[in-house]
């Protein structure tokens, strides 16, 4: 006799209940606020926030929560956590917490040399488990913009798989437990600050040559929000470059060199202070070629003090930096 199969329906419906939140002991989130700034920024503020909603009594006696911060290069890495001066960077608020509940800061570690062998981050304990239903947050950055600071953030979302901050169970003993959440935030670009115009270094008198124009934002990525027209004031004449959505803040123009050898800065105008001056040009018959590039780019393909992907670093010379080679280290 055959026995009978479950409908699919139903099957697909009890392999959904199995992974639903309500059959984990507890929901656990890590949300990471939009970073304004560089994959490796200086100094640009953020905010993380920890969500716990216990479906069982949870953690069990003894256990803590442990939420690691990125670590870095060169003794680099956001604004160690503390509990003490609301106002000052770093600083982490504890909400909904049962009494006797507190947060245990963890310093990072730093090896002899350059290298940070640990992140900083903190330990989130309860004097008892939360009972099914109570919640609790824990917010990194709390008070004024910019309390939490980073000096090397590395956050790059372009990395599959690549998630900097961390939550996990930790265990009584101190070993590590599972991880519970994960979250990389989201790299913005600012508002266009300044300009950028990048030419062949040699060029021949009186022949068409390439100019690219780039729209930055205050720590060097390219503006892609910008809109708007740059003129270049083009040795025959100022040069309208119109800056639509499809450009993403840059463009190539081609300009034509003087029939008479010289050395040109291109002076390039945007709207309102926006301005900028190209790499020297030579015109001339004789000159040979002179290129320029990056020999050095550290990424997550190749090192372990850095979490990019070389494309990234690929893309950005080529496209941003108007560069003619590069090359991971």
């Amino acid at each position: 006799m055959t026995r009978p199969r479950l409908p699919l329906l139903i099957a697909a419906a009890l392999a959904i209940a199995a992974e639903s939140p309500a059959a984990a002991p507890a929901e656990v989130s890590l949300a990471v606020a939009p970073l304004h700034g560089p994959a490796l920024a200086t100094r640009a503020p953020f905010r993380m926030t920890l969500r716990v909603t216990a479906h069982t009594p949870f953690p069990t006696p003894g256990q803590s929560l442990r939420v690691e911060l990125p670590h870095y290069h060169a003794y680099e890495g956001p604004s160690v956590p503390q509990t003490d001066r609301p106002q000052a960077p770093g600083y982490t608020c504890l909400t909904l917490a049962p009494p006797g509940a507190f947060l245990r800061v963890l310093e990072p570690r730093l090896a002899p040399v350059v290298v940070v062998t640990a992140g900083a981050g903190f330990d989130l304990v309860l004097p008892r488990p939360l009972k099914p239903g109570q919640s609790l947050e824990a917010v990194y950055g709390w008070g004024l913009p910019g309390a939490a600071l980073a000096g090397e953030l590395a956050v790059d979302p372009a990395v599959p798989g690549y998630k900097p901050f961390v939550c996990r169970l930790l265990e009584p003993d101190g070993a590590p437990g599972p991880v519970l959440a994960q979250a990389s935030p989201p790299i913005l670009a600012a508002a266009a600050m300044k300009l950028s115009a990048v030419a062949p270094a040699v060029v021949r008198p009186g022949l068409p040559f390439p100019l690219r124009l780039v729209a930055l934002d205050p720590w060097g990525n390219r503006a892609e929000s910008f809109r708007g027209t740059l003129t270049v004031d083009a040795p025959n004449g100022p040069v309208p470059i119109a800056f639509g959505a499809s450009e993403r803040g840059v463009a190539v123009t081609t300009l034509t060199a003087p029939v008479t050898p010289t050395v040109l800065r291109l002076a390039v105008r945007g709207p309102g202070k926006l301005a900028g001056r190209s790499n020297p040009v030579i015109v001339s018959d004789n000159e040979e070629g002179v290129f320029f590039g990056d020999l050095h780019v550290h990424s997550g393909d190749a090192s372990t003090d850095a979490y990019g992907s070389f494309q990234d670093a690929y893309a950005f010379a080529r496209d941003v930096g108007g560069l003619d080679f590069a090359a991971k280290t």
